[in-house]
């Protein structure tokens, strides 16, 4: 996760140099204001002259405190079978019962011998059925899903800058009759310079917000993708063996459907166990963007 570190950190230093080029663009209109109050043509060279004139430029340093975030990463690993389903045609024979017509004696003769009544009476036996059907051979494949999750800790971090201040000089000459104009320039300039910095912390904040949203958003889609491959698999190895189940059971295979049941009811639990885990590392992740984000502060 260092690629994520040195992201944030290029982050905060192009934010940085942002607003120090904001403030050099107050002071150069700043600069241009004073030289049209004083009839005076301004010169992109002497920007800096022009102002020192005028004020006393004092230089306050500033110091803004902010948490961001140090991702590390865990390295967790889950192993589990996959279910492997081919489908496979198979004869089976099974015996169920039947019953037939079949004439017996059902009055002997006393004296004698012999049968004095014969009737059809039904008589029960095992008749041999054969099927053709598809039946799934299952196979399991020993998967390991290694699953990058992340650590983070909050470092406190310091910006410091030094900001102008603008403390108006005795003036002379036509200045003098200029000074509320000049004062102006002067309060406005202090004005646009503490509003770049609440600016400043802002957009460091949002920023921050959005590279934790997006970073995040990465590890969940590939945990995601993953849980999707997972799940495509037993879907479709539990709908197959599902279809064979009801095709035996029309036909009242009873020994083959309690066989492919019993492999159905391993496979539900076995899919029970792998989703809950997939699961639980998603949640996990869930949870931890979501501290981050409440550990931002800066001040």
């Amino acid at each position: 996760m260092s690629q994520q570190n040195e992201k944030i950190e290029k982050m905060i230093r192009v934010i940085r140099e942002k607003f120090e080029s904001r403030i050099n663009e107050i002071k150069k209109r700043g600069t241009k204001k004073i030289n049209q109050i004083s009839d005076e043509t301004p010169d992109p060279s002497g920007l800096e002259a022009s102002l020192d004139v005028i004020f006393d430029v004092k230089w306050k340093t500033t110091s803004i405190k902010f948490d961001v975030p140090q991702f590390s990463m865990k390295l967790e690993s889950i192993k589990f079978d996959i279910p492997e389903v081919k489908m496979k045609l198979e004869s089976i024979k099974f015996d169920v019962p039947r019953t037939r017509m079949k004439m017996r004696c059902v009055a002997k003769n006393p004296i004698g011998g012999g049968c004095l009544l014969k009737t059809k009476i039904p008589e029960v036996y095992m008749h041999t059925i054969e099927i053709k059907t598809d039946i799934p051979q299952i196979h399991s494949k020993r998967v390991e899903v290694k699953l990058h999750l992340p650590e983070v800790r909050m470092e406190t971090t310091e910006i410091k800058l030094d900001l102008p201040q603008f403390y108006l000089k005795r003036l002379s000459g036509e200045l003098q009759n200029q000074e509320r104009d000049v004062q102006e320039v002067s309060n406005e300039m202090t004005s646009e310079i503490t509003k770049a910095e609440a600016d400043l912390k802002i957009e460091i904040q949002k920023n921050l917000s959005t590279e934790i949203e997006a970073l995040f958003s990465e590890m969940l889609e590939e945990i995601i993708k993953k849980r999707e491959d997972i799940a495509t698999k037993y879907d479709e190895a539990i709908a197959k063996t599902k279809s064979s189940i009801k095709t035996l059971k029309e036909n009242n295979a009873t020994a083959e459907v309690q066989k492919l049941e019993s492999q159905l009811g391993k496979m539900v639990n076995e899919y029970i166990v792998i989703l809950k885990d997939l699961d639980n590392a998603i949640e996990q992740i869930h949870s931890q963007k979501r501290d981050t984000l409440l550990s931002l502060k800066i001040v």
